[in-house]
């Protein structure tokens, strides 16, 4: 056995050169426990979805309130809106080879899984011949565009035939294909979702391609940033481009034969496997990051690897990152009840349900902790490791229980700096490594930064060091900051302004996040062709 799977393995490849892939998208709700009503539409596609009223609600977010026993606010903010699927599935081709039994299988089980597990509101599905690229481009840029709103989730999964043109484009292949024909309506570009990725103006989208050459198109970059960061980012309304590979651009993907039935897809299977794995699930949190559920895929493909001499390396993608600084997040069915801490509850606008006045009035005793540094180390907490930081690097962790916590670097055998912090619940400590900014001992040239501002206010830094906070509108002044050129921070909740700015001894540096006034008096000529 192979993670769970038989250890008869199939390359899901063609003679003809072609190699299957599978495209999915996953939002991981809560179990369902309802009735769905299935029909057939008139353009082929089937669709499922929900018969049990949700109030208006999503099903995410009825049952977020329920593990966590709040209500949440109709503000902006709210970032569990309906969660919709779009599957694609090609298991039988006219002109390529071998037929693919096993997308079958993927297809239902996807199905299954997001219906009954995962919470979805809607599931549309489109299967071989119904499917090419003008019907999957009507659906996501029209039909189902039309139907997602600013906070709503949406999942894409392809599975059938992939191949790629010349190593330098990975292409979906649909039922009428043929053999390097990539052009016309029976193939779409995989590069094709990041243009989708900018179109589409929902909040959250994810993209799992199980293929071959599934980078081909993508920019080799993944996020390095911390999962708790970007949980506590998506609770502030941050929205997320996300994108799973099963390999690099020059690997195969494979299957496994069912003796019984057709299989599955082994990226796809342990996929769905990692909801199920206890190792992703805090069963005290709630919450769980794709970046979490991916960890639990890494692991299980690296056995398969390990025990076939199959290479295929699943990857992780962030497309949009300086637009979209969330993440997926998901809800582990698993979970009856968590809390969300002070901090969490505040960025998503929720309210506890008061069952008694005890209740009413306990704080949940959770805090954070950023740390910001100018030397590079090992992080420790209460001497838990924490990773490495690197210099330059800030780091936030979320869900620390409050009271006193020793926060520790390690550089080297005797390099060892450690500060002692106070956690309070619902609140940020910071802590600094490195040269501090001030010095008051008159043995330095120093001067004033004054920081100002009518419309961009929160924490402020100087080299990672907190200096205080800028109220909108207000000033801050600084004293004793050594000279020379420095880099400040100015924090909110969801937006951050940062620069470099050069202190001269004796003076004053500006930081004047103010915009300027509109101009007065302007004329306009305006310039036409007459009458």
């Amino acid at each position: 056995m192979i993670g769970g799977f038989p250890t008869w393995i199939s390359v899901r490849r063609a003679t003809t050169g072609f190699a299957s892939l599978s495209l999915t998208v996953l939002i991981w709700a809560s179990p369902a426990h309802s009735q769905f009503r299935h029909e057939q539409l008139a353009d082929g596609v089937e669709h499922w979805s929900r018969t049990n009223p949700t109030d208006g609600e999503s099903f995410f977010t009825k049952w977020a309130e329920t593990i966590y026993a709040v209500t949440f606010s109709s503000g902006s903010t709210q970032p569990f809106g309906r969660s919709i699927g779009f599957l694609v599935g090609v298991s039988s081709y006219h002109y390529l080879s071998p037929q693919l039994p096993s997308v079958d299988n993927d297809i239902e089980m996807m199905r299954e899984f997001l219906l009954n597990k995962a919470g979805f509101d809607d599931i549309y599905i489109a299967r071989n011949d119904v499917v090419d690229r003008d019907l999957v481009e009507q659906y996501i840029k029209d039909v189902l565009a039309k139907k997602l709103n600013r906070n709503d989730r949406l999942l894409f999964y392809y599975s059938g035939h992939g191949g790629d043109n010349d190593g330098k484009t990975g292409y979906m292949l649909f039922s009428k294909a043929r053999k390097n024909q990539f052009w016309g309506a029976q193939v779409l570009a995989v590069d094709t979702l990041s243009d989708w990725s900018r179109e589409l103006s929902n909040q959250h989208v994810l993209f799992i391609l199980d293929a071959c050459a599934s980078g081909l198109g993508m920019a080799p970059k993944a996020s390095s940033k911390n999962p708790s960061e970007l949980l506590m980012q998506t609770l502030s309304g941050n929205g997320s481009r996300t994108m799973l590979t099963a390999g690099t651009a020059d690997e195969e993907t494979y299957a496994i034969e069912g003796r019984q039935n057709a299989g599955n897809g082994v990226f796809t299977k342990s996929l769905l496997n990692a909801f199920e794995s206890r190792d992703v699930a805090n069963q005290n949190a709630g919450f769980v990051t794709i970046a979490e559920v991916f960890a639990e895929v890494e692991k299980e493909m690296a056995d398969f690897r390990a025990e076939t001499g199959k290479a295929t390396t699943p990857r992780m993608w962030r497309l949009q990152e300086t637009e979209y600084r969330g993440t997926f997040v998901f809800l582990d069915p698993r979970t009856a009840s968590a809390t969300l801490s002070t901090e969490q509850a505040r960025a998503l606008g929720a309210k506890p349900i008061a069952k008694s006045e005890k209740n009413a009035t306990a704080n949940v005793g959770m805090g954070a902790v950023e740390i910001s540094s100018q030397i590079t180390g090992d992080l420790y907490i209460d001497d838990q490791p924490m990773g490495l930081l690197v210099n330059g690097e800030t780091r936030k962790l979320l869900g620390l229980a409050t009271g006193q916590h020793d926060v520790e670097l390690r550089s080297g055998p005797d390099a060892k700096f450690r500060q002692r912090t106070q956690v309070d619940a619902g609140g940020i400590a910071y802590v600094s490594f490195g040269p501090s900014p001030i010095d008051a001992s008159s043995r330095t040239s120093v001067g004033r930064v004054e920081f100002r501002t009518r419309a961009f206010g929160g924490e402020v830094f100087l080299d990672g060091l907190r200096v205080g906070h800028l109220n909108q509108p207000g000033e801050l002044s600084v004293d004793n900051v050594r000279a020379g050129t420095h880099v400040y921070r100015i924090d909110q909740a969801r937006q951050s302004s940062s620069a470099q700015i050069t202190v001269k001894p004796g003076e004053m540096a500006l930081v004047d996040s103010t915009p300027p006034d509109p101009p007065q008096n302007l004329k306009a000529t305006v310039v036409g062709e007459g009458p």
